[in-house]
């Protein structure tokens, strides 16, 4: 068995850190000594227990080849402050209505009196939430009940720097892929989730990208739909009817994240009439900024789609930089397969102990393996591009060809940078956006004058939906402010 290490990445002398401080009261243990012995978010039962992850053994991932990502050319050089290590827990089926449900959770009472829940539950190792709202499986997913993820940030004179590191068995570098039956191509994807597991003789693979995501907002902003997103975190966007949740109406088109009544659709929420359009307009800063991070879309390409949530989970303004290739309705081919000698220095650089045919233009079962089961993206453009046109000559029986392709942008919805590698079962990712990007679909990041709270939440074991792990609100602070991680300038 392999030991868990984190990547350690050259750090230099040119920015400030900041903190981020745990968003726990000095209250906050006498309510806990009440309300965690009950089960804080549980389903109510006498018999829920909150686990202490030093006393729930949990075995290192084991890392059985060589593999790993390295996507972290570029990135910049920082110098780190002291690391904050938040748990990160499965939220089950838990919404905003649910925080305030006292049929089910047992810290309404709490939540209702206090309005926050970090008054009830540590965001760090001390307590973390263990969350079995009703109608949830039998099974959970993910297999594991909690997650630590550790978390550092500075900034300069022009950028603001966060870096996230998470443990996961392998990485997701791949979502959707085709497989070449002889005949035809196939779409063979299968996520994770309750119920789903891979038709084998069809050739069905596991296969959806890691994710991460970063929400925040300033302490001088708010948006609340029953619960602040200072008190509440990811919990203030998400409700009952979204995909997957208790009452998500199955025949109907599926809903997002979302803070106000947009669409009939959507319920009845806030009754605001900010929205989406006010965001891109810049007329409202009341809403919440989410960068998302996926080992597939964005790991290759060093970017994430940087977006928010008011009316819905939306994306900045500007062009995406991701599409799908399907098989033309008249020859059944591809139209963009792997470049043979990109190939074979991926596999080189990620995968040395690989002892078959390097220079490919597809994957096969064995160099699939060989890759912790993944197919990198295909890229049209920039440093990674690695695309070249399909040629059906240069296909066998059981190859595999990734569905996604990337063609990088410039615009408001790929202004954070993100640098990434994962290696003996931990992912580091570093993001980098301008403090100022001068567009109305972004916050300011001014941690000199202004404290920030952030929510985190990570997709691993190729999950999608509501399937990952989150985090309560943190707060980002500066020197003197009682955060936990003492800024200093350099």
């Amino acid at each position: 068995m392999m030991v868990n290490k984190k990547p350690d990445y050259e750090q230099g002398p040119e920015t400030e850190t900041f903190n981020f401080q745990r968003r726990l009261p000095l209250l906050a243990a006498l309510i806990a000594s009440t309300f965690l012995t009950a089960g804080c978010l549980s389903s109510g039962s006498s018999d829920d227990t909150i686990a202490d992850p030093v006393d729930d053994p949990v075995d290192d991932p084991v890392v059985e080849s060589s593999f790993k990502v390295d996507f972290m050319a570029g990135a910049p050089t920082v110098t780190w402050g002291e690391v904050e290590t938040i748990t990160a827990f499965r939220p089950a089926q838990a919404s905003y209505e649910y925080l305030a449900d006292s049929d089910t959770h047992t810290g309404a009472g709490a939540f209702a009196g206090f309005g926050s829940c970090g008054d009830c539950h540590d965001t760090n190792a001390n307590n973390p939430s263990q969350v079995g709202a009703e109608r949830d499986e039998e099974e959970l997913t993910p297999s594991k009940e909690t997650v630590p993820i550790t978390v550092q940030a500075a900034y300069d004179a022009d950028n603001f720097y966060l870096k996230a590191s998470w443990e996961t068995e392998r990485p997701g570098i791949t979502h959707d892929i085709w497989r070449y039956d002889g005949a035809a191509w196939n779409k063979v994807s299968v996520y994770n989730e309750p119920g789903n597991e891979p038709d084998e003789a069809a050739g069905e693979r596991f296969s959806a990208e890691d994710r991460f995501a970063a929400m925040f907002m300033p302490a001088s902003q708010d948006v609340s739909v029953g619960a602040s997103f200072h008190e509440a975190g990811c919990f203030a966007t998400c409700h009952e009817d979204m995909d997957d949740m208790p009452e998500w109406p199955v025949d109907e088109p599926a809903t997002a994240k979302y803070l106000l009544s947009g669409t009939s659709a959507n319920g009845t929420y806030d009754t605001s009439s900010e929205s989406n359009a006010d965001v891109l307009a810049g007329t409202t800063a009341s809403f919440p900024d989410m960068w998302h991070f996926r080992g597939a879309r964005s790991a290759i390409i060093n970017t994430v789609t940087d977006g928010y949530v008011m009316d819905s989970r939306a994306n900045d303004d500007g062009s995406n930089f991701y599409a799908t290739q399907d098989p033309d309705e008249v020859t059944g081919e591809l139209e963009w397969m792997y470049d043979p000698a990109w190939m074979a220095d991926f596999i080189a650089e990620h995968a040395p102990d690989y002892e078959g045919e390097t220079n490919v233009s597809a994957i096969s079962d064995d160099l699939w393996e060989a890759l912790e089961q993944n197919a990198p993206t295909l890229v049209l453009e920039g440093p990674n591009a690695n695309a070249v046109a399909f040629d059906a000559a240069e296909v066998n029986e059981g190859d595999i060809i990734p569905r996604r392709i990337l063609t990088p942008q410039d615009n408001s919805r790929t202004d954070v940078n993100a640098y990434s590698a994962w290696e003996d079962g931990t992912w580091t990712v570093i993001f980098e956006r301008a403090r100022d990007t001068g567009n109305p679909d972004d916050h300011v990041l001014n941690p000199g004058a202004e404290s920030y709270s952030f929510a985190f939440a990570a997709h691993q074991e190729n999950t999608v939906h509501r399937w990952h792990h989150v985090t309560f609100p943190v707060t980002l602070g500066m020197e003197g402010s009682g955060a936990d991680i003492e800024a200093k300038l350099n």
